[in-house]
């Protein structure tokens, strides 16, 4: 999910100025953000229901799990 993420926020910012200088390859590359957008949220649920049929994962115990895995990109906000 943070590869998603990351490449979306690279595609947003170079978003910016394509708009500008050559918008059929925006409208491109906004086609492409929408699959990477759909992809990571069919995983994220994908992953919730896998953890939500696992009776010996409790929720506090993948609500841990997730945020130790996740750690800010402080260079990546724009």
């Amino acid at each position: 999910m943070g590869h998603s993420l990351t490449s979306l926020i690279v595609q947003l910012q170079a978003l910016r100025f394509m708009v500008r200088q050559d918008t059929g390859r925006a409208e491109q590359t906004i086609d492409e953000m929408l699959v990477v957008a759909r992809q990571g949220l069919q995983d994220i649920s994908n992953s919730v229901h896998a953890l939500a049929d696992d009776a010996s994962f409790s929720g506090k115990t993948a609500l841990n799990a997730l945020l130790s895995r996740w750690k800010p990109h402080p260079e990546f906000v724009a």
